[in-house]
């Protein structure tokens, strides 16, 4: 494998030292221990380390999931908060209700990908959904924590479809995150490091995600859930952010099992190094270098004058993200993650290649159509990955409703996400070129089943497979072990994968 990419960041023990304080630094600061007996009846409201919180029910009968919204797990980020760590949140007094969502983070406005409008953002967007289907606080049922996608610079966790009650209902705990965005929850500045115990900028929304495991393992219980059995799952940047905590010692000890959903680059060009093939990962120069580029459009000022600038103002001085799920810009400018010598101590491919990172089951995968993106498994990650003590399991989602099938459509980017969701008779987007009714008939129904269970089996026991579906091999970087399953109506477990999709890997 060429690793001339590499940063030579090495990860030393004062290193893993400061982290851990600062990790439970912010723990004590914001928790009292847990908030519920474990044998009591759940009810509503549901005390939390910070104050009670309301909710409401959804589901049908004998299904019923609880649902609570927009729950505070970090301080506001904004004034003097803004571009630093996230601060503990404060509590409350009464009750908290939680049957609206909270504002999705600020981002570009008016999102056609989101239906976002300004009016629905705010900096003020670190809060959580917990959608339950416990019946007592002593259920302990596995949760699972979903990483919205949207790159690193769109989205939120508070749609429809990420908070169906379908996955839920299948026994776990479901929670749903908002964090920062773009120039807010990624701009590293010499002046910021200054600022920084750590000497660290930038990761700012990747540290967001810290805190909210942080509030999962404090509050989770409360909620019927088991803080020993938490996942995290991602698709498209959400995998990357799944990737990052993977690969960060702040997040060791924080969950247990791991879901990449195409979270690497779509359009992997084999000789390219990582950075080349955009994995969305900097150097702390080459963060500074694009951060510049924003002081530059809003007038070259300090780091102070900048935090008195609007928000809009802040997300219009970027470039714009790309436009829809296929698209990658040519050149792109856009603020990425940091290797900071703290939160993040080299490229995460790296990272995992010299088994450094939280070795955890993983599943990942992507869609049919994303074959470059396989090529990049294959020829980087998978084989990085592989070295890691726990098992690997791999996909191939190759569904697509009936219409678009028969058009020609082979599942594109994100395909996956309706059908482990469940939420496949909700609202569909059309693919370019496409009708707009996608034909959803009985085997929709019957993969979203397969998928929900695989994801929830993973979550539950660290395995994906289903009696009667697929007996799910583990993954091995070698020829005649490198075997993966394509979810489909029938699930099917495959072999070649190396040679498949990096010939001549499989013989290294």
């Amino acid at each position: 494998m060429n690793r001339n990419h590499r940063s030579h960041v090495k990860l030393c023990s004062p290193f893993v030292c400061v982290a851990l304080v600062t990790l439970f630094t912010f723990m004590a600061a914001g928790g009292r221990g847990w908030s519920q007996s474990t044998s009591t009846l759940l009810k509503d409201p549901i005390k939390t380390d910070l104050g009670y919180v309301s909710g409401m029910t959804v589901g049908e009968p004998g299904k019923e999931v609880r649902v609570y919204r927009g729950i505070p797990y970090a301080a506001p980020p904004v004034g003097d908060l803004r571009w630093r760590t996230p601060r503990p949140a404060a509590a409350w007094q009464g009750v908290r209700k939680g049957t609206e969502y909270a504002p999705a983070a600020a981002q570009y406005f008016p999102s056609a990908t989101w239906n976002l409008q300004e009016s629905q953002m705010s900096e003020d967007c670190l809060y959580l959904n917990v959608n339950t289907a416990a019946k007592t606080a002593g259920d302990k049922l596995p949760v699972m924590v979903w990483l919205h996608a949207g790159g690193l610079d769109t989205g939120t966790g508070n749609t429809e479809t990420y908070n169906n009650p379908a996955l839920p209902q299948h026994g776990v705990v479901l929670v749903t995150v908002n964090h920062r965005l773009g120039a807010f929850g990624l701009f590293a500045n010499d002046g910021l490091a200054a600022e920084s115990p750590m000497g660290a900028s930038g990761n700012y929304g990747m540290l967001d995600l810290i805190a909210s495991l942080q509030w999962v393992q404090r509050n989770i219980a409360a909620f019927g859930g088991d803080p020993n059995r938490v996942t995290i799952f991602g698709q498209g940047g959400g995998a990357q952010k799944v990737l990052w905590l993977l690969a960060s010692p702040l997040a060791k000890g924080l969950f247990q099992r791991a879901i990449v959903e195409a979270g690497t680059n779509r359009n992997y060009v084999r000789g390219q190094t990582l950075s080349e093939n955009n994995t969305r990962i900097d150097t702390e120069w080459e963060s500074y270098k694009v951060s510049q580029k924003m002081i530059d459009k809003l007038g070259g000022m300090n780091v102070a004058r900048l935090r008195a600038k609007s928000w809009q103002e802040i997300v219009h001085a970027m470039p714009a993200p790309p436009t829809g799920p296929e698209t990658v810009p040519a050149k792109d400018d856009r603020m990425h993650l940091t290797i900071d010598a703290w939160s993040l101590s080299d490229n995460t491919v790296n990272t995992f290649d010299e088994a450094l990172g939280n070795d955890v089951p993983i599943l990942i995968g992507g869609d049919e159509n994303e074959t470059a993106m396989f090529v990049g498994y294959a020829a980087d990650w998978l084989p990085a990955i592989s070295h890691q003590k726990s098992n690997v399991y791999v996909y191939r989602f190759m569904h697509v409703p009936s219409n678009w099938k028969k058009a020609g459509l082979k599942a594109p980017h994100g395909m996956e996400v309706k059908y482990h969701f469940g939420d496949v008779h909700g609202t569909w987007k059309a693919p370019a070129g496409f009708r707009a009714d996608p034909g959803i008939d009985k085997d929709d129904d019957i993969v979203a089943e397969n998928a929900m269970r695989m994801w929830v089996n993973f979550a539950t026991t660290g395995d994906p497979s289903v009696n009667g579906v697929v007996k799910w091999p583990v993954f091995k970087a070698v020829a005649g072990e490198d075997k993966y399953v394509s979810i489909d109506v029938k699930s099917e477990v495959q072999s070649d994968f190396l040679k498949t999709f990096a010939p001549g890997m499989d013989q290294q």
